[in-house]
């Protein structure tokens, strides 16, 4: 006889395949959410109602009560996941429906010229406030960088990610089609009902959990291919963002050089006139008044020196900046060939043609020590810089020192005169000070700059240096058709007495031009010629040495590397020299 429990458990289990459809239809009566959405949510108040009650339920045995349970969390766990999977492919298929109006829109505003970048503060802003403002257009820039970065990288990302997916969705629909047997498969004959029911939900909850993971994939691969040329209109409008930014980095970078350039300039003109004021101080102070005048003086050419300095290393770095990127657009184009055409000729004999024209490492590397000794050596300055700025701070103290040798009896207006003179040296000793060390701080950050740009060229010169190394051993240098007629060729060139004949000629008369050069080239090789029976002596004689553990030493190595590089240079320097010589007559 069929219990009313193993009836509702039936019930359930109709009531749960059914729902979807169900509230479906209910949620195009009312013109509500879409019945996808509806659905989970009935089936969770179902499951949860259930649970609830066979928690209550005192007549269902412990055994039963636990399985049951369990298997309606599980398939709680499925609805869940359904319904993460559910709310991204809603969004992929928000972003796709978005992309063709985007598009438009970046479209349009990229076939509108650019605006032209240019910067106007009042002619009276300080410096300092200028390099705040010149700060924030460069971390504005820095992240349209780190925004053209990303959009550079986006293509590759998304090939990599499309491999995935298709993997990936071949494993989610060979785990469907398993879902799907389960899901065909009668329960058990001798499991209770509510067993069987609590089943029976996790197979249906798992099976569209499947089913909406393979639908959010695919929404995915949609997604995606529909957006790559989104993609490189964000790009292009990166690029242009950041064109727009270095411009205008590049505009504050030169008003503030300009602006240092001018107050130094001020600074020199006002330092020298107070120097003639100095020669016409009062005795009693003129000699300290000279000397304060004079160390204005050199402050501001100091100054000066070091506004030029700060251009010229701005200019250096953004020299440097440019090779980075042209080695970079080099590189591109390189990888853009060999994703097409793979390793072949074509592609190696460019990958030879970038190696010459790759920057000289050898000449950045002495650059980027320069700097490097260059930063130190201000650093040191600055310290010294420190002291003297401490040290003028009290220039209230220092006025009363200067005017302490003045006669006491002198006339009030005159002394009057006088100390506002030593004041204004003494503060604008204090100001220059204070305007180097601002210089120096602004000379080091440049030359940091600096040396990050190099450092940077150096690195990626040297890891494409390392990949052309690697990649072109497999290219030919000449074709093996030409091999046999050029050895043919050479074979009947040394064996034509005519030959030698014209070898002669030209090396006779080489030697005629060149008479004192290969004249001591001949001594040298006779000379090592006659010697060589006598350092085969030697060198035996050293070896013998070398077993005798009191006669071993180093010195012995030292002799016997050199006696060696004198045997094995005889012959192979002469053919050296002669083929060189042939070169040389032959290029006239």
């Amino acid at each position: 006889m069929i219990s009313i429990r193993s009836i509702f458990s039936l019930g359930f289990s109709v009531l749960l395949a059914v729902s979807p459809a169900f509230a479906q239809k209910k949620a195009q009566a009312k013109q509500e959410a879409p019945a996808q959405s509806q659905a989970p949510q009935l089936i969770i108040d179902e499951l949860q109602a259930r649970i609830q009650q066979l928690t209550d339920s005192k007549d269902v045995p412990e055994a039963v009560k636990t399985k049951a349970i369990e298997n309606y969390k599980h398939a709680l766990d499925e609805i869940s996941l359904r319904n993460d999977w559910g709310t991204r492919r809603q969004g992929y298929e928000k972003d796709r429906a978005a992309a063709p109006e985007e598009m438009r829109k970046l479209q349009k505003d990229l076939a509108t010229p650019p605006p032209e970048p240019g910067i106007s503060p009042p002619a009276e802003t300080p410096i300092a406030q200028l390099e705040q403002l010149q700060t924030r257009a460069e971390a504005e820039l820095n992240a349209v960088r780190q925004e053209l970065a990303q959009w550079e990288a986006e293509p590759e990302k998304r090939a990599k990610r499309k491999v995935t997916l298709a993997e990936t969705m071949a494993g989610v629909r060979e785990r469907l089609d398993q879902a799907t047997k389960d899901y065909d498969t009668p329960p058990n004959g001798s499991d209770p009902a509510d067993v069987a029911a609590s089943q029976r939900s996790v197979k249906i909850a798992r099976k569209r959990a499947i089913e909406e993971e393979l639908k959010t994939n695919d929404a995915e691969l949609q997604f995606l291919d529909a957006t790559n040329d989104l993609i490189e209109l964000r790009k292009q409008m990166a690029q242009r963002k950041v064109a727009i930014g270095e411009k205008l980095l590049k505009a504050w970078d030169d008003l503030i050089n300009e602006r240092r350039r001018a107050e130094a300039a001020a600074a020199a003109q006002k330092a020298e006139e107070a120097q003639q004021e100095a020669m016409n101080a009062h005795p009693a102070i003129r000699q300290r008044l000279g000397e304060l005048a004079d160390e204005n003086a050199a402050l501001a050419k100091r100054n000066a020196e070091l506004a030029d300095k700060i251009q010229q290393a701005s200019q250096d770095r953004d020299s440097v900046a440019a090779e980075v990127v042209k080695l970079k657009d080099t590189k591109d184009k390189i990888d853009k060939k060999i994703k097409i055409a793979g390793l072949s000729n074509a592609v190696g004999f460019s990958l030879r043609q970038q190696r010459q024209e790759l920057p000289n490492l050898r000449i950045h590397r002495r650059k980027q020590k320069a700097t490097q000794n260059e930063i130190q050596a201000v650093q040191f300055e600055m310290v010294d810089l420190n002291d003297r700025v401490s040290a003028s701070a009290d220039v209230e103290k220092a006025a009363k020192d200067i005017l302490s040798a003045l006669d006491p009896n002198l006339p009030k207006e005159q002394r009057k005169i006088i100390e506002t003179g030593v004041r204004d040296l003494l503060q604008t000793n204090r100001k220059s000070l204070l305007d180097l060390k601002a210089y120096f701080a602004a000379y080091e950050d440049k030359m940091i700059d600096l040396l990050s740009a190099e450092s940077k060229l150096i690195a990626d010169t040297q890891k494409q240096l390392d990949f052309i190394d690697e990649n072109v051993l497999w290219i030919r240098s000449s074709t093996n058709e030409k091999l046999p007629q050029k050895f043919a060729t050479s074979i009947q060139w040394f064996l034509d007495p005519a030959s030698w004949t014209v070898l002669t000629e030209s090396l006779e008369h080489d030697y005629h031009t060149q008479k004192t050069l290969l004249t001591s080239a001949v001594l040298i090789f006779l000379i090592l010629l006659v010697l060589q029976r006598r350092i085969r002596i030697r060198l035996r004689g050293i070896g013998e040495d070398v077993f005798k553990a009191r006669s071993d030493a180093f010195s012995d190595t030292v002799e016997a590397a050199l006696l060696t590089l004198m045997i094995s240079l005889l012959w192979p320097g002469l053919m050296w020299l002669v083929g060189w010589r042939r070169c040389r007559e032959s290029s006239r």
